[in-house]
């Protein structure tokens, strides 16, 4: 009888077991139907992305992915059609969806629902399409999808733009593509209607009888609050390490540092993204309080501050410090270091040319390690002081020549960061553009020559190579205008002469010029001994209508009487 009773209930035991993993897989295959509907990881996703026409930007954008932060991560790159502005630019990524307002669900609002980090413009020529240095700027744009209460329609579309700030001139168009609606829905429209069900007899219902065992039921638990976020860290090194601060409201000064990890972590700070463009992007969880206990849902917390570890020093994020996020919540941070982290290298290789019978350039050195020949900055002219007033001073040499060249390089960091040190090319400041002088009396300059060999367009006309051929034979010819001063400028350049056949004035080495009619007293067509004795005789001498007065200072000294001496010889033209 024991025996037989215990098959019954082996055999009614079975049957509630396949009974049981009947309904467990209904449970997994509605649950997988459910989250179908919402995985865009199909091949859908290939049409979900629609650009949109836009004449101001040009955009490449990858199908979103899933990670384990964030919902997905829009990736791609772009490059603007006209000229970005040269300083104070920036733009980003957004994502964004027409949604219930949180505060009152009859207002429908734009609210943005991802966004990349905000990207500063340093170098204008990189990302101007069809450019000769184009480096299109990529991006990498995280972002969630809202829940479905908020939605305005079934299957929402979400909408994709770069938005921008600072000096643009005009600003771009904003709207670049959508993920069409087969994102959310990739096997289409729910049908809100559902659908009638054949009807099942009801199963008979057989009594058992059994020993009850008592279980306690598995309470249902909520994930841990975290804070989350991203830190974007700018920088020509990459950090070593990156940490966050969080700090207890109740006491500010009980805080604890989010340690920095290999990877994503729910207690953690970790590299997400390096777009090789002076920007690093950084991801932070933080579950834990300053007294290493699981955050409280709906409690207020202090974020005190980011800091990035670079070339052994800390960078501390900017902007507001000490922000109040509750858990749940999120909060981005930003860390400025290209000041300390990024050089500013400029090299420049001045040439004096002569063409050989051929027609070919050739160096000259027929300037060489001479006083009275040599270049100067414009901002060097600007410095040297005209001590004597004559009107024809245009300036004197502050560098000579070596084999025909001059080459120059430096790293004007110093100079961008620091007010009170001056910029030594051009009295515009950093990427201006300056010229540069020829001091040289006995030449005639009959062309230029310039090539670009850095990332920058340093030539005149903001070009990589440039040329230009004189039809007369001016002293402005000379000054060689336009050459670029920035970082990364790295150019060479020169003037193509000719010597004169003979002198017609003389160039001091203070940079006054003196023709030689002038030196000619007696009228006889050559600079001699006899203009000469004249200013022997009035050597010493003081006065207004002095002869050999030279540099015109109302007086007759040793510079008089060396030019005459240096100009012995001159013809008169």
């Amino acid at each position: 009888m024991k025996l037989q009773t215990n098959r019954k209930l082996g055999a009614i035991s079975l049957t509630a077991i396949l009974a049981i993993s009947v309904i467990a897989v209904g449970v997994i295959v509605g649950r997988n139907l459910v989250q179908k509907s919402l995985n865009p990881d199909s091949q859908a996703q290939v049409e979900t992305i629609k650009k949109i026409a836009n004449r101001d930007i040009d955009v490449e954008l990858r199908a979103p992915t899933k990670t384990d932060i964030w919902d997905y991560i829009l990736g791609g790159n772009l490059c603007f059609t006209s000229s970005p502005p040269s300083a104070n630019g920036k733009f980003r990524v957004e994502l964004s969806m027409r949604l219930k307002s949180e505060s009152n669900a009859t207002e429908i609002v734009e609210e943005v629902i991802g966004a990349s980090v905000s990207k500063i413009i340093t170098n204008p020529s990189t990302l101007r399409c069809g450019s000769a240095t184009l480096r299109r700027a990529d991006f990498n744009a995280p972002f969630n999808i809202p829940d479905r209460d908020r939605w305005t329609e079934a299957c929402p579309e979400i909408n994709i733009k770069v938005t921008s700030s600072g000096p643009w001139r005009p600003f771009p168009q904003e709207g670049i593509a959508t993920l069409d609606k087969n994102f959310l829905c990739p096997d289409g429209v729910p049908n809100a209607t559902p659908e009638p069900q054949q009807s099942t007899p009801t199963p008979r219902i057989v009594p058992i009888t059994f020993t009850p065992i008592s279980a306690t039921p598995t309470p249902t638990t909520s994930p841990l609050p975290k804070i989350t976020g991203r830190i974007a860290v700018f920088s020509c090194v990459e950090p070593t390490s990156v940490q966050i601060t969080l700090c207890d409201k109740q006491n500010a000064t009980k805080c604890t540092d989010v340690p920095f990890t290999s990877g994503p972590s729910t207690n953690g700070v970790w590299l997400d993204d390096s777009s090789g463009d002076r920007s690093y992007l950084y991801s932070y969880s933080i579950s834990q309080d300053a007294n290493g206990a699981a955050l409280v849902r709906g409690r207020e917390y202090v974020i005190h501050s980011a800091n990035a570890r670079i070339i052994g020093k800390p960078f501390v994020s900017e902007g507001a410090r000490n922000t109040t996020v509750v858990a749940p919540g999120s909060f981005d941070l930003t860390i400025h270091s290209q000041e300390q982290t990024c050089s500013c290298q400029f090299h420049a290789v001045s040439n004096v040319y002569v063409r050989d019978q051929s027609g070919n350039l050739v160096r000259t050195t027929l300037m060489d390690n001479s006083a009275l020949y040599g270049s100067a900055n414009d901002m060097q002219i600007i410095k040297q002081q005209n001590v004597s007033g004559n009107a024809s001073f245009l300036g004197k040499p502050m560098s000579p020549f070596n084999n025909g060249q001059l080459d120059v390089s430096n790293d004007f960091y110093d100079q961008e960061h620091n007010p009170d040190i001056d910029f030594g090319y051009g009295p515009y400041g950093k990427d201006g553009l300056a010229y540069v002088r020829l001091f040289a009396p006995d030449f005639d300059v009959v062309g230029q020559v310039c090539t670009s060999f850095g990332p920058q367009h340093a030539c005149p006309n903001e070009s990589f190579k440039w040329e230009k051929n004189f039809n007369s034979k001016a002293d402005s010819n000379k000054d060689f205008h336009g050459l670029r001063v920035t970082c990364g400028t790295d150019i060479s350049y020169g003037w193509i002469v000719e010597q004169r056949p003979g002198l017609s004035d003389f160039m001091t080495t203070e940079g006054i010029r003196v023709p030689f009619g002038e030196m000619d007293f007696n009228n006889d067509g050559t600079v001699n001994t006899a203009d000469l004795i004249v200013c022997l005789d009035e050597y010493g001498k003081e006065g207004v209508s002095l002869t050999c007065d030279l540099d015109n200072n109302n007086k007759v000294n040793s510079l008089d009487f060396s030019i005459m001496v240096s100009s012995q010889g001159g013809i008169v033209e």
